[in-house]
C-alpha cells in the first residue's frame, strides 16, 4: 500500500458504521511510512537553486490536491 493509500475511505465503513480497528491500523501504517520516507528524504540536499524551486512547485502539486 502507498502512503496516501493509508488515507482512503474505502473498506473503513461497514453498514454506515467505521471500523475502528481498520482505521486504526491504516494510521498506524501511515505513521510508520510517513516516517521512513521523512528519514530517507530528509538527507537529499538538491545545491541548484532553480531545480530547488521546480521540485517545490512540483511536489506541491502532487501533495497539496492529495
Amino acid at each position: 500500500m502507498k502512503l496516501l493509500g493509508c488515507l482512503n475511505v474505502e473498506g473503513l465503513n461497514v453498514n454506515g458504521k467505521v471500523v475502528k480497528p481498520v482505521l486504526k491500523e491504516r494510521f498506524k501504517s501511515f505513521n510508520a511510512m510517513f516516517d521512513e520516507i521523512h528519514k530517507t528524504q530528509s538527507l537529499w540536499v538538491v545545491n541548484d537553486k532553480q531545480l530547488q524551486s521546480e521540485l517545490r512547485v512540483s511536489i506541491s502539486a502532487i501533495v497539496i490536491p492529495a
